[in-house]
């Protein structure tokens, strides 16, 4: 399993609109194939600051999805409201616990 870690910061000014984006993307997302989860982290303390932590299969599934249209489309629409660039992670699950 792959999980993907992915901190944006949206520019105060238009964070509400860049949030709107994302969230309309949340149902697409956890139901693509390969993606068994999907949560939306926002920062309680600094405004615009959101995280992404997803689980999917297999890196390939995980790639599959950022090689889409629909990735693109977000894509386009979260990026210009971005304030830094996003950071993002790949981590591979290896220890389970209950």
């Amino acid at each position: 399993m792959i999980v993907r870690i992915v901190k944006l910061q949206f520019d105060e000014s238009t964070h509400e609109e860049a949030q709107s984006h994302l969230l309309s993307y949340v149902s697409t997302v956890r139901s693509w194939p390969g993606c068994s989860r999907l949560e939306v982290l926002f920062d309680a303390h600094r405004v615009g600051r959101v995280v992404t932590y997803s689980h999917w299969e297999s890196e390939s599934a995980l790639n599959a999805y950022r090689i889409s249209p629909v990735f693109r489309e977000f894509w386009s629409l979260v990026k210009p409201h971005l304030s830094k660039p996003a950071e993002a992670w790949t981590m591979e699950r290896k220890v389970y616990f209950p």
